[in-house]
């Protein structure tokens, strides 16, 4: 069977940056931040939590029509796409998607109007979205919900599509998630969101910034020696499988997914030239998300960064936001920011601070998510014949 190397051919998203990809990475650039309170989005709700939300967007759920995250999935999808609806196989994640649809139908029953609408908000709540993201007919669906990890793993399941595949395919790996006050609420209560701003990898962090979005990349799998595009050269995922929203703290399994991605590649650790990290912000992923850089990278002879402090945690689309940076770090030669401050006190990493870092095109770049149930996720790019 012909070597198979997956390229990536397309990115797409929407942020609270803006509403594509290339918005989104100039703000990401430019050190961005855009946050307001809940309350601006959930007025009867008295959330005075900050969000990273996205300007203008439909939050309207409707029969038969996309709520907002499907909005947003579906935006992302077009411009990943150049609109064509044709030829290609879907693979979506989301982590909670449309979960007011509950809070809707409970205000319909308190209102004592269930009858009417409890069928069509039900149906909405079961339905797989990804058929109204893209009207092509005949399109192949694979539907991934694992938490924060999903878009990501997502693109481990694509991958494992394309390079086995005998003949060339295309595949658009989509992840999105918009704003909910059952997920606001969540993380509140969990005592993950921070009461001031979100620092990741900071000393002195104390939560995250809740955000929506939707990222989306492309990929081919022609196998042309003449294709510089960037390729997709492996994945992996492990699960820790030891608590409900916790990280193992050892960062054995995260560790492990992370060899087993650069083994997959061909590679070893000094041939990856910088990381694009999960880092929420919150004590527990950071300290052992550091630790493990440590362990593989030791002496911080890596850069890294996070963009969570600028588009918010992103849920289920955060871990494929990372793979969009890390594609346009390998086309750009520049790695974001994590923080503006460039003297903030930061855990034992190569941090990129204030301003973006010039990175060695010629490494591989590497991307990881994390999310509850101990789902890990690694994923690297970089630039191969």
């Amino acid at each position: 069977m012909v070597e198979r190397h997956v390229k990536v051919v397309g990115l797409g998203a929407v942020s609270c940056l803006g509403n594509d990809w290339p918005s989104t990475w100039t703000g990401l650039l430019k050190g961005q931040t855009k946050a307001s309170s809940a309350r601006e989005y959930f007025p009867d709700f008295d959330l005075s939590t900050r969000v990273a939300a996205v300007p203008g967007l439909d939050r309207q759920l409707e029969r038969d029509a996309l709520g907002a995250a499907g909005r947003l999935g579906q935006m992302a999808m077009l411009e990943a796409t150049g609109g064509h609806e044709h030829g290609f196989h879907i693979y979506g994640g989301t982590n909670h998607s449309e979960s007011d649809i509950l809070i809707e139908l409970q205000a319909g029953v308190r209102a004592g109007r269930h009858r009417a609408m409890a069928g069509p908000l039900w149906d909405a709540l079961h339905r797989d979205p990804t058929p109204n993201l893209i009207s092509g007919p005949g399109l192949p669906r694979t539907w991934v919900q694992s938490a924060c990890a999903s878009g990501q793993n997502s693109l481990v399941f694509a991958a494992a599509d394309l390079e086995e595949a005998a003949k060339q395919l295309r595949a658009a790996v989509v992840a999105m998630d918009a704003l909910s006050r059952i997920g606001v609420i969540g993380f509140v209560r969990a005592g993950a969101v921070s009461q001031t701003e979100c620092k990741p990898f900071h000393r002195d962090r104390d939560g995250l910034l809740i955000g929506e979005g939707a990222a989306c990349l492309m990929l081919d799998n022609d196998a042309s020696p003449k294709d510089s595009r960037v390729s997709l050269l492996a994945c992996a995922m492990t699960c820790d499988a030891g608590h409900p929203t916790h990280p193992d703290e050892s960062g054995i399994h995260l560790e492990r997914c992370i060899r087993s991605a650069i083994s997959k590649a061909g590679l070893r650790p000094d041939e990856v030239g910088a990381a694009v990290l999960h880092g929420t912000g919150t004590q527990a992923n950071d300290g052992v998300e550091a630790a493990v850089v440590e362990r593989i990278w030791p002496g911080s002879s890596i850069p890294c960064t996070s963009v969570k402090a600028r588009l918010g945690h992103t849920m289920g689309a955060a871990g494929l936001f990372n793979c969009l940076v890390a594609v346009e770090a390998l086309r750009s030669g520049l790695l974001p920011s994590t923080l503006n401050d460039r003297n903030a006190a930061t855990l034992e990493l190569d941090l990129v601070l204030a301003v973006p870092r010039a990175i060695d095109r010629s490494k591989a770049v590497l991307a990881t998510c994390s999310g509850f149930g101990g789902n890990n996720v690694a994923a690297l790019f970089g630039y191969r014949g």
